[in-house]
């Protein structure tokens, strides 16, 4: 495939950058966080300071940043980090996160429309990072975190995820299968293809993890209500939950794969 085949394939692929949908989504997911392998982050930041990509003089871009986790996360080994995202009620919980952290700093908006001169962030960042992030999924987004990087940039997404609770879920109720962006390998595919037809040296490392996360019913009820389709009985979909129940909780069991693409814009 020549360039603008990738291209053009990136660029039909869905995405997903409506701010009250994730405003919807922000106390949930937040919550959620909580619950998440925690070393993860710790071995990502290791990862980076590893390559030296992250150090005391660094300033770090946290594009879509969610409810601040990574961006957090990275004020204790850079000299500034500043967090974006579409959502401000994503922005409302990191900022709880960071309220004592005096190199910590949140800005709302969109990505793609984000003017960097205006901002004065047009390479300014050592680090522009993105983690999962729904709006990096397009060439506008790659060149703009090209565009504000004077040194690296990196990607996280996710490649393989397996959550038992959903498993039991699709084949007790036969949930048909959909688009999954936790399960697809090809964006990181064509991001890597893409980078490296521009002439950079785009590298890739992988990383897996294993996690056992509690739920009470209410929260399963949140957590998987992105399975439930037009028309089915929820009192069943709830009944299914709660003969997974033991001692008050359902517990899943979730296997994750990340792929951690970087590259040098210098």
């Amino acid at each position: 495939m020549q360039l603008n085949d990738y291209i053009q394939v990136l660029e039909s692929m869905k995405r997903n950058s409506d701010e009250a949908l994730w405003d919807d989504k922000a106390d949930v997911f937040y919550e959620r966080v909580k619950k998440m392998d925690q070393n993860q982050s710790k071995e990502l930041i290791e990862f980076l300071k590893s390559k030296q990509i992250l150090n005391k003089e660094a300033n770090v871009l946290d594009v879509g940043c969610g409810t601040g986790r990574h961006t957090t996360g990275f004020s204790e080994y850079a000299k500034k980090v500043v967090g974006t995202d579409i959502s401000q009620k994503m922005l409302n919980h990191a900022k709880k996160e960071s309220e004592n952290l005096l190199n910590v700093s949140y800005v709302k908006a969109e990505w793609v429309e984000t003017n960097l001169e205006e901002r004065n962030w047009k390479k300014q960042f050592d680090l522009v990072f993105s983690s999962m992030c729904p709006g990096i999924n397009n060439i506008a987004a790659l060149e703009k975190m090209i565009e504000a990087s004077k040194q690296y940039c990196f990607i996280s997404r996710s490649i393989k995820k397996t959550d038992s609770v959903e498993v039991y879920l699709k084949e007790k109720l036969n949930i048909d299968q959909r688009y999954d962006p936790h399960n697809d390998r090809n964006i990181v595919q064509l991001f890597f293809n893409i980078l490296w037809l521009w002439g950079f040296n785009p590298e890739i490392a992988y990383y897996g993890s294993e996690t056992l996360i509690q739920y009470t019913i209410e929260e399963a009820m949140d957590r998987y209500s992105y399975l439930v389709e037009a028309g089915m009985d929820l009192n069943k979909f709830k009944s299914t939950l709660q003969n997974l129940m033991k001692n008050g909780e359902i517990e899943t069991k979730v296997c994750s794969n990340l792929a951690w693409l970087y590259w040098k814009v210098q």
